[in-house]
């Protein structure tokens, strides 16, 4: 084997591609002929010694817009080179208003010059050296008319300097303890005129994160917030852009660390932002507890007495805050140690055993055990969990104290390994599914998504806290849910009372996931339990079927590492030498099951340019599922090209892990939809390569033939 080289190394940008909207003439006309109102947008552009070239991009990506009704405002924040004034002074478009200014106001007062003048209904912020995308403002106007929103932003992606687009950021629907984490709105901001005049208008002391601090503002005030799931906007990356480089500003993030220290003391909230070692220029937002509140924390357990005992050791011996009390319901336990241990506990300061001696029913139990709860705040905890962070309970309490906020998550981690097991529920086409399975602890994730506080519809009750008084106002947990889904459930009915679920990635737990049950996977008849629990959930919330407001419809319904959705990804060219593709590691097993869902054959017989999905699994020779997995195409004798294609392990295979006897493999599957666009006509072999193990790899039985 020629090192472990791995083959990604030398293959071209990201597959993803920007495609423009279909022009049909008579569908746009409808659409605005259907509209109530003919909202006006005040486009406005602060100008400051742009590149010509890039000026005038901009401003024809402005003429060229589908929607009729705008004005664009050009602020030019006097600048210096004589080449701004040739652009500005050609121009002679009637709704294009140029304004010069007599000294320099730097991004925010020369953006605050253009809304005082501006006319619109509406006002969109456009840097001088982006791009709208044509049907930007036809898409706003749509989304107004709809849902009358104060502030609407959209989906963007990046315009490299190259010209070719890249790192699309498919967001989720507004989300107010993500804007915490990260600039989450960004491009493109649209916000009601009025709204902005009253709230200000930017603030030059926050210039650099001007309009994170400015949208922070606006949103505290707005009553209806929009999200458009489509780039709208192309932000240009330049070397000196925070577009291409957090660090490339310095003072950009002094600037939104203060802007968010603002917010905290304009809202009345006690808190601070925290750095994240691991991610320079990156902050926590850290609540402070209100009050000395009590935490009660709720465990339900059965037979399990050596685990029960680490999982309790854990929180007296490394939880910092010490106003909480214990609730472990004893769930008809015969095992004589348990029994034993369990007596132990009942005359234990800040413990209590309540004896629950019927059949198994996950939400039943810990109604009852709130019902014997002292506390203001709940903790549902499997036995299973042991706690690493000394502050848990006071840094999750200071979130589940928002007023906003129902239930709150902790990043739980696999035993002996630094890798996630939750850091979060999506709400899939499978159904709900833990975010990032076996990703890194310390990995961002998609837009850090696994490293700070953001918003999502449902977290796991492995580790689950939330205030008494927003619990018993959705009714608690549904015990039509005995065993699966409970936990989402309770989710989906505080979302649909208005809150947000939060996860704090800083406070970490272990869990030993299913080792008091057993893996629901591995049994064909609670497999069945679990298909007739999850239509129940959903037939109890239909407004979730195949919605999930905080993921985005152009990421892949079956991927919960964040992929780009079905079609969008392409093989790649890549290097594959034949030594190295040649090699089978000993730590590698795999398999191809099928291609567009029909069983793989020896040869297969491809079309250029068609969509193909691969399904398989994939283990990592230790019983475990793979984790990333990269397939590749490699071309045989007289073809000198391969490709790959990368996705991720985390689908269920529970046939495997019966097959084979490794319960570790029962969520080694994977699902991975390319495109043959680029594909080179030929015959080809195909291989499965792990990248994160140092290229262990091994080749699946199929050949492929491109036509």
């Amino acid at each position: 084997m020629t090192g472990n080289r791995n083959p990604r190394s030398a293959r071209l940008p990201s597959g993803y591609t920007y495609q423009p909207p279909k022009v049909d003439a008579a569908k746009i006309r409808r659409a605005l002929f259907g509209l109530s109102r003919a909202t006006l947008f005040s486009v406005i552009v602060p100008v400051y010694n742009t590149d010509p070239e890039l000026l005038r991009r901009m401003i024809a990506s402005v003429e060229s817009q589908w929607y009729p009704h705008w004005e664009l405002i050009l602020v030019d924040d006097h600048s210096p080179g004589p080449h701004v004034q040739r652009v500005l002074t050609g121009l002679d478009d009637p709704r294009i208003t140029v304004i010069r200014l007599d000294e320099n106001k730097r991004i925010s007062g020369a953006t605050n010059e253009g809304i005082a003048r501006a006319r619109g209904d509406f006002i969109v912020f456009l840097d001088h050296d982006d791009e709208l995308t044509t049907d930007c403002l036809h898409e706003l106007a749509l989304c107004i008319d709809r849902e009358n929103p104060d502030y609407l932003y959209s989906d963007e992606d990046k315009l490299d300097v190259d010209g070719s687009f890249r790192d699309p950021f498919f967001k989720p629907n507004w989300s107010p303890d993500t804007m915490m984490s990260i600039m989450l709105t960004c491009h493109v901001s649209c916000v009601r005129r009025t709204l902005a005049l009253e709230v200000g208008g930017l603030r030059s002391e926050y210039d650099g994160s001007q309009d994170w601090d400015f949208v922070l503002r606006v949103t505290e005030r707005a009553a209806r917030i929009a999200h458009i799931p489509k780039v709208l906007y192309h932000w240009r990356v330049t070397p000196a852009s925070c577009a291409s480089n957090l660090q490339a500003k310095p003072y950009a993030i002094d600037a939104s660390k203060r802007a968010r220290e603002d917010a905290l003391r304009r809202r009345g909230l006690s808190g601070e932002l925290v750095p994240v070692p691991e991610l320079p220029g990156y902050y926590r937002t850290r609540y402070h507890l209100q009050g000395e509140p009590l935490f009660s924390i709720i465990i339900p357990s059965k037979n399990n007495g050596a685990v029960l005992k680490a999982c309790i050791d854990s929180i007296f011996d490394r939880t910092g805050y010490r106003r909480f009390e214990i609730i472990v319901i004893n769930n008809g336990s015969t095992e004589s140690a348990t029994v034993d241990y369990l007596d132990g506990l009942r005359s234990r300061d800040q413990m209590s055993v309540l004896d629950h001696d019927f059949p198994f029913n996950y939400s039943e139990i810990n109604n009852l055990g709130v019902r014997h709860a002292k506390g203001d705040i709940l903790v549902f905890l499997n036995d299973d969990t042991e706690i690493l962070s000394k502050d848990w309970l006071d840094y999750m309490g200071g979130y589940a104290q928002l007023q906003h906020v129902g239930a709150v998550g902790a990043k739980l981690l696999y035993p002996g390994a630094e890798i996630v097991q939750h850091a979060g529920v999506l709400n899939l086409a499978p159904g709900p599914c833990h975010a990032f399975p076996k990703l890194a602890a310390r990995a961002p994730g998609y837009f850090v998504r696994n490293m700070l506080e953001h918003d999502w519809i449902a977290i796991t009750g492995a580790c689950m806290m939330v205030e008494r008084a927003k619990f018993e106002q959705v009714g608690g947990f549904d015990e039509d849910l005995p065993v699966t889904y409970n936990d989402t459930a309770l989710c989906f009915s505080l979302v649909e009372h208005g809150f947000f679920q939060v996860v704090c990635p800083g406070v970490e737990l272990v869990h030993h996931e299913s080792l008091t049950r057993g893996d629901d996977m591995l049994d064909a008849a609670k497999v069945a339990r679990l298909d007739k629990e999850r239509a129940l959930l959903f037939q109890k919330h239909p407004d979730f079927v195949g919605r999930d407001p905080f993921y985005n419809p152009n990421l892949d319904v079956n991927d919960p590492h964040f992929q780009l959705r079905e079609g969008s990804r392409a093989f790649e060219i890549c290097m594959a030498s034949d030594d190295f593709l040649s090699a089978r590691s000993d730590d590698a097993e795999c398999a191809l099951d099928a291609i567009d869902g029909k069983p793989v054959d020896d040869t297969l017989e491809l079309q250029r340019g068609s969509t193909i999905t691969f399904t398989g699994w994939a283990g990592d020779g230790h019983g475990h599922a793979a984790g990333t997995l990269e397939i590749i195409m490699r071309g045989d004798s007289g073809n000198p090209r391969s490709y790959c294609a990368s996705t991720v392990t985390g689908l269920s295979r529970p046939d495997v892990a019966q097959a084979l006897g490794r319960d570790g493999l029962a969520m080694s599957g994977y699902r991975l939809t390319v495109s043959l666009a680029d594909v080179e006509p030929g015959a080809y072999s195909l291989y499965a390569l792990r990248p994160d193990a140092s290229g262990a790899i091994c080749k699946l039985a199929a050949q492929c033939v491109v036509q």
